[in-house]
Parts: C-alpha cells; sequence; structure tokens
C-alpha cells in the first residue's frame, strides 16, 4: 500500500488556512458585547465591524510569519504568560465593560469565558514569541566594532560635524536638543501646571498647617526652597518656573545619560534615533516636563538608578572602578528614596537582589557599601530624623487602598448580608453610609477620603488599622469574587489593554492622563500660580497635539501602558533563552515599579507608570547586547 503525501504547496495553503481560522477565533475571543457596555470609553465595536476584519488579517498575517516563514516554537515560558495574559485581560476588560463578573454562567457561559482566555492568551503568546525571538536574533548578529567603524566612514559629508558633536559630547548634545524638544510646552503652560500635592507641600512649608509625611519631606522642602526664592523675587510664579527648570534640566540629562549608554553599548544607529525621537517628540515627555509634580524628578533618579545597574550587570567590577562612581551609584540609590516615599519599596528590594544573585566575591562589598549606606540612610531619614521634627506621620493608610476598595465594594454589593457588628467595625475606620456610593472602581480615593482616623498621628491610625485588618479578612472569607474584581478594577489597565478612560471620574484622575489643569488656592500664603491668558491659543495647540496621538496609528501605543508591561516580558524570556537569568536583576526596577503601580490607588495613571516607559529602550537594548567576551571599554554611568 503506498503512502500519500501532500505537497509542499498543498501544505501551505493548508497552513495558511489553519493561521486564517486561527486568527478568526483569536479576534473572536477579544469582542465586547456593545449592548450590555456601561464602561467609561466610547462603546466598542461590534462583531460585525470592518475594525475586527482588519484585526483578523493582522492576527493572520502575525500567525502565518510566526509559525510559517519564521517556523518558530512556542516555549513553556510563552505558553504560561500567555495564558496569565489570556486571564487577566479577560478579567480585567470585561470588568472594564460591565462593571462586573456576574454575566459568566448566564449571559456568557463557562465554556465561553473559557474560550475568551485562551484566544487572548494564544495571540499573547505569539507576541511574546516573536518578540523574543528578535531580540535574539539581535543579540546574536550585535554588529562588532570594525562593522560600525566602516558604517560612521559612510556618513554624509554635511552631517560629520554633527555626529562627531555627538560622539564626543553625547549627554549636553542630548540634553539640549531634549530640551529644545520640550521648550513649546514649558512655554505655553509658563509657569507650569501644578498638581494640587504641591499646594498642600506649600502650606506644610510655609506653616499654614502642620507638616505631614503623606508627601516626602525631602520634596516639601526642596519645593518650599523654590517657592521661597520665588516670592524673594516677586510671585510664586517665578519659584514654580525655577522648579521647572530644574525638573526639566534633570530630566534631560537623565536622558542625555540613557543615550549615552545606548552609544557606549554599540547600540546601531536606529536605536539610538529612535530613543532620541521618543524622547524629544512623543507628547509624554514634554507634559512632563512642564508639570510640576513629584514624578519627572522621580522618574529621572530612577532611571539613572537603573542605568548603574545595568552598567553594572554588563560590565562588572569596570563599572564601578573608582571611589567616585560607587559613591554616586549610592547618591542615585539615597535620592531616590527620599524623593517619594515609594522609592524605598524599589530601591530596597532590589539592593537586595543585586548583592544576592548579580554581583559575586569582592565586587559584592564594594557595591554593598554605598547601596548599604544609601538605604540606612533613608530609613534614618524617615524612621528617626521624621519623628524628631516633629512631624506628623499619617503613611499608615497608605497601603491599604486596595483592602479599602475591596471593603468598599462589598458595602455596596452586600449590605444586605453584613451583619450589625460588622458594618460597626467599617464604620469604625470608614464611613460606612458614604463608601458604597463613592465607589470607583478604578480609584480609591473617594474611599480613602472617609477614613476616620487619618493625620491622627501614627499610634491612632495602626491601632485603627489593625482592627479594621480583622474584619477585612473575614471578609475575605466570605466575598472572595467580590474582593479580587474590586483588586483588578483597580489595577486592570497596567497589564490589560481596556479602553481609553472617557468621561467623568473623580477629579478626572483615573486613566492615562497629562496634567493640562493648573492648580492653585487663593488663601493667604498658599499657593498661587497664574497662566497668562494670552497663551491660551498656544496651550490649545499643544494640549491638541497630545491628545491627537491618540488617533495616529502605531504611534498611540506608546500611549498604552501595558505595551510597555509585556514588551518587557518578552525581553526577559529572551534573556532566559540567551542564558542570560542573573541579568533579570537589572529588570527588577521597572518590576518593582509596576508592584507598586498595582497596589496604587488609581488605574492607568501615567505618572505613577512613568518610570517604567522611560527604563523601556535601554532595558531592550540592554537585552540585545550582550557581554563580548572580548575585552570592551567600561560605560561607566
Amino acid at each position: 500500500m503506498k503512502e500519500k503525501f501532500i505537497s509542499q504547496k498543498q501544505a501551505k495553503i493548508l497552513f495558511a488556512a489553519g493561521s486564517f481560522l486561527l486568527a478568526i477565533l483569536g479576534s473572536k475571543s477579544f469582542v465586547i458585547n456593545p449592548a450590555l457596555y456601561i464602561g467609561k470609553s466610547a462603546i466598542p465595536a461590534a462583531t460585525t465591524d470592518y475594525l475586527w476584519g482588519f484585526f483578523t488579517l493582522v492576527l493572520w498575517a502575525g500567525f502565518y510569519y510566526t509559525y510559517g516563514a519564521l517556523r518558530l516554537k512556542v516555549r513553556m515560558a510563552e505558553v504560561l504568560f500567555g495564558l496569565l495574559f489570556g486571564v487577566m485581560n479577560f478579567l480585567g476588560t470585561s470588568l472594564f465593560a460591565y462593571d462586573s463578573w456576574a454575566f459568566i454562567g448566564t449571559t456568557l457561559s463557562w465554556g465561553e469565558a473559557l474560550f475568551k482566555c485562551i484566544g487572548q492568551g494564544m495571540v499573547m503568546a505569539t507576541a511574546l514569541v516573536l518578540t523574543a525571538n528578535r531580540l535574539c536574533v539581535q543579540a546574536a548578529q550585535n554588529p562588532r566594532r570594525e562593522e560600525r567603524k566602516q558604517k560612521a566612514a559612510a556618513i554624509p559629508r554635511q552631517l560629520k560635524g554633527l555626529v562627531k558633536l555627538y560622539r564626543e559630547h553625547t549627554v549636553l548634545f542630548c540634553a539640549t536638543l531634549l530640551w529644545l524638544c520640550w521648550l513649546p510646552y514649558m512655554a505655553a503652560f509658563y509657569p507650569g501646571s501644578v498638581i494640587y500635592d504641591m499646594c498642600v507641600m506649600v502650606r506644610e512649608f510655609f506653616g499654614l498647617e502642620p507638616m505631614k509625611t503623606w508627601h516626602s519631606l525631602f520634596i516639601t522642602y526642596v519645593f518650599g526652597a523654590c517657592m521661597r526664592a520665588g516670592r524673594l523675587l516677586g510671585g510664586d510664579n517665578y519659584g514654580t518656573l525655577l522648579y521647572m527648570i530644574l525638573q526639566s534640566a534633570l530630566m534631560a540629562f537623565a536622558l542625555g545619560i540613557c543615550l549615552r549608554y545606548l552609544h557606549r553599548l554599540g547600540a546601531g544607529a536606529g536605536w539610538q534615533l529612535a530613543a532620541l525621537a521618543f524622547f524629544g517628540v512623543t507628547p509624554i515627555w514634554g507634559c512632563y516636563a512642564m508639570m510640576i509634580g513629584k514624578d519627572t524628578v522621580y522618574t529621572a533618579l530612577l532611571l539613572l538608578f537603573t542605568l548603574q545597574t545595568l552598567t553594572l550587570a554588563r560590565e562588572g567590577q569596570k563599572a564601578f572602578s573608582g571611589a567616585g562612581s560607587l559613591a554616586g551609584y549610592g547618591v542615585t540609590a539615597l535620592l531616590t528614596c527620599l524623593w517619594r516615599n515609594n522609592g524605598m519599596h524599589v530601591v530596597i528590594p532590589t539592593a537586595a537582589l543585586i548583592l544576592l544573585f548579580l554581583v559575586r566575591g569582592k565586587g559584592r562589598w564594594r557595591t554593598a557599601a554605598p547601596l548599604t549606606a544609601a538605604v540606612a540612610l533613608a530609613l534614618l531619614f524617615h524612621n528617626l530624623l521624621t519623628p524628631a521634627l516633629g512631624i506628623i506621620d499619617n503613611t499608615g493608610s497608605g497601603i491599604y487602598s486596595i483592602a479599602f476598595q475591596q471593603t468598599a465594594r462589598t458595602v455596596r454589593d452586600h449590605a444586605g448580608k453584613l451583619t450589625e457588628e460588622e458594618k460597626a467595625e467599617i464604620d469604625r475606620v470608614l464611613d460606612l453610609e458614604r463608601i458604597g456610593n463613592v465607589y470607583e472602581r478604578w480609584i480609591s480615593d473617594p474611599v480613602k477620603d472617609t477614613f476616620r482616623q487619618f493625620s491622627q498621628g501614627a499610634d491612632i491610625e495602626k491601632e485603627a488599622l489593625a482592627r479594621f485588618r480583622k474584619t477585612w479578612l473575614s471578609l475575605l472569607k466570605k466575598y472572595p469574587a467580590t474582593y479580587l474584581q474590586a483588586f483588578i478594577g483597580n489595577n486592570s489597565s497596567y497589564y490589560a489593554f481596556t479602553p481609553k478612560y472617557d468621561g467623568i471620574t473623580h477629579n478626572q484622575q483615573a486613566g492615562l492622563r497629562f496634567v493640562f489643569t493648573n492648580y492653585w488656592e487663593s488663601g493667604e500664603g498658599e499657593l498661587h500660580t497664574t497662566q497668562p491668558q494670552w497663551l491660551d491659543p498656544a496651550r490649545r495647540l499643544m494640549m491638541g497635539l497630545a491628545q491627537r496621538w491618540w488617533t495616529l496609528p502605531v504611534l498611540s501605543f506608546l500611549y498604552v501602558l501595558p505595551f510597555y508591561t509585556w514588551l518587557l516580558i518578552a525581553a526577559c524570556i529572551s534573556l532566559a533563552r540567551q542564558r542570560r537569568r542573573r541579568d533579570w536583576v537589572a529588570f527588577m526596577p521597572a518590576f518593582f515599579s509596576f508592584a507598586v503601580c498595582l497596589i496604587s490607588p488609581v488605574d492607568d495613571y501615567l505618572r505613577y507608570f512613568l518610570p517604567i516607559i522611560a527604563m523601556t529602550i535601554p532595558l531592550l537594548v540592554f537585552v540585545t547586547h550582550p557581554r563580548s567576551r572580548k575585552a570592551e571599554p567600561s560605560s561607566q554611568i
């Protein structure tokens, strides 16, 4: 009996047909029912909309290219992370769309829900396979120094002077260019758009209300000093302008060092130009250059800390050959801890992992010295100096955002089932009558504002919260699904591709947004900044540019926070394929920042996620440029 074989052409046709079927199923798994939609965004496209057809064609091309043209294999890491994405994206987007999972098992069967999770996971697994493979290929084909010299010789004569200036003075050149790119935003919004937190700091610095630890004491004094200098010069506008110049210059400097890191690492011209364009042109950076808050400086400091860690991972002890570079590492770590309270939650665990896994031998003790000193000084500042100055510690409830949200959702959905004792215990800490009505799944501030013991002192807060934890844990056993929904609703847009928030939210804070509204207060001694009316047309122009970016194909993804999350996961998978698992430690500042976002009070908040966006390009270049076996010059930061 003869064996029958299909021809190569027939096999290609069958594979193309199978890929198209998978694309249809993958596209179908993302569809949201517009009839039941109550999310804070435009109503999603119906199944029959042409956009789903276009999405199907994109998936078809992706499947065919990945498994047909490149013949890549899906490994266990991609499968597991793909399934994790499928589950979390389905739960996050459906909660965004319907505010509940009650439809599962009623209007949507459990089988259909499973199909959606698997279908979405299949799409992400393919994206991870393709991205991780591409990064591995670039790492294997990293051009040698001789090839780069040959390419340098081909530079047009008219550009050689500019290129020489870039190579010899990379930091100054890039910092100046980026600052000039951001200048239209800073000029249009003169003297800067102030967030409300800074108004509180001014009141505390000038003694209009007791100083508290909710905002870092360090930044309170820095911003207060700028405002004092501004008032000596003639008004708050001058102080705000001074702060804007300082923070934008520091951010430009940090990004200039980032470009120097890429250049010294041997990144191709494409990487360097892409980084320069991304930081200079994308409205994110111009908007945060002019926004008066904590986040621009914090992002710059955390980026510098990450670059130093990347250099340590690649160069070992060559990275910190002198005492000055070691001290610089410690100073960056210290300032990151002091600038924002959650900076310690990023630096301390990262430093521990650096010492445990990244450095070895005698180098471990040399690296431990500046990092340990930085952590010790930060702890002394927060735990000894701050209380000694009589500062009120009101940070006890800061990490209870999720717990308060879970309690509020439980009250909203199950108030009739709560016992009188449970209600009384909740009401001791939170306003029971209000929390169910003010609960918004994307932001915890309305619920947190009802915390009865806020600013009454650390001892009173801790005692109240310790009692609250018992009630919270007892309700967790009774309503685990409600707790899970409150948790995912408060952070899903950091990892799930939910739509852009539209509509009214609490103080317009939820969702990725830029701060174009300038907060000011009219009381004597309070912060009072004014933006000239004659700059209104310029402000509208820059606001329009920032908002219009949403409509640009492909470029709009630069505003989508989960895009960076899953891109970094693909990069870590690529490191594993390259057998560089120790280098995962260099990603820890990004992933611990992500963890802070998960327990933060606001979902899809750009200013919380900004450090991760800043780190993405240098982390990707680090993955694609493994350490050469030959001696490489140190790229000290």
